[in-house]
Formats: C-alpha cells, sequence, structure tokens
C-alpha cells in the first residue's frame, strides 16, 4: 500500500494549502513510493532506464518544488549520477523522476531478478511515463502560485 505525502497543513497558510490540495488532486494516481513491494523492486530504481514519455516534463526545479518542497513527497538524495530522486508509484507501478547528469527525467525500473543492467522501457512503462509526465505538467501548472 502507498502512503500519502506528508501533510503540511499545520505550516502552509490556508491559500497555500489549497494550492497544495489542487496539486495532489491534479496528479491522480502519481503517489509517492511507499515501501518497496519486493527484493527486486529494492533495487531496481538502481537499474532503471529513461522513459520517452518523460523527455516532456516541466523544468526540473519546477518538479522538484512541486514534489518534494509542496507535497512533501521523498527525496532519495543525491548519488553518483543523480542530483535527487524521487520515487512514485502510478497506478501500483514504480517510477523514478530523477535530474541526472542529462537533464530531467522519468525512470522505469528494471524488474527482472536476473539483470545485471538497465534494459529498455516495456510499452507499458513508455504509455505510463506520457500519462505521468502529463499529470506532472499539470500540478506544475496548479501550483503556479506556490512557486511566486
Amino acid at each position: 500500500m502507498t502512503s500519502r505525502p506528508k501533510d503540511d497543513s499545520s505550516t502552509l497558510p490556508p491559500a497555500l494549502q489549497r494550492i497544495r490540495e489542487a496539486a495532489l488532486k491534479a496528479l491522480g494516481e502519481v503517489e509517492p513510493e511507499g515501501a518497496p513491494k519486493s527484493d527486486i523492486e529494492a533495487i531496481g530504481l538502481m537499474l532503471s532506464s529513461r522513459t520517452n514519455g518523460g523527455r516532456t516534463l516541466p523544468e526540473y526545479y519546477l518538479v522538484y518544488f512541486l514534489l518534494v518542497d509542496l507535497l512533501g513527497f521523498p527525496n532519495m538524495g543525491q548519488w553518483e549520477k543523480s542530483a535527487w530522486a524521487v520515487p512514485i508509484r502510478y497506478r501500483g507501478r514504480l517510477y523514478g523522476v530523477e535530474h541526472r547528469k542529462m537533464g530531467l527525467g522519468l525512470f522505469a525500473p528494471t524488474l527482472d531478478p536476473h539483470a545485471r543492467m538497465s534494459g529498455p522501457p516495456t510499452a507499458e512503462a513508455e504509455a505510463d511515463a506520457k500519462e505521468i509526465a502529463a499529470l506532472i505538467t499539470k500540478a506544475v501548472k496548479v501550483a503556479e502560485p506556490y512557486f511566486e
């Protein structure tokens, strides 16, 4: 079961709380990752590959401030080739929104237990990526007053 983002209702002014709620609604089925559902999922994002559908995401800083700052999605932090990584679930499936050396992207995990390197995203992952990017774009537009 996935978890909802932390509730900042006590620290946000009422006007920003309304924006937060509207942004969450705009995200639809995009949720914070929550606990891994299997051992394979726990390492799946390390072997993830960039989706083409994620290339339409808004600017990296808007996505970061939306997901991490406003909505409280967990940030996995910085590592070798990644400035930040936010694991998400869409329709119960795991994905990563990451700002890597080559820019912002939506990454599909490799869930093959025998994989030693990432493989190409599946057709389902590509379709999901397009939908996720559209939902994040919609949520960024709804959250514009927060960014100001």
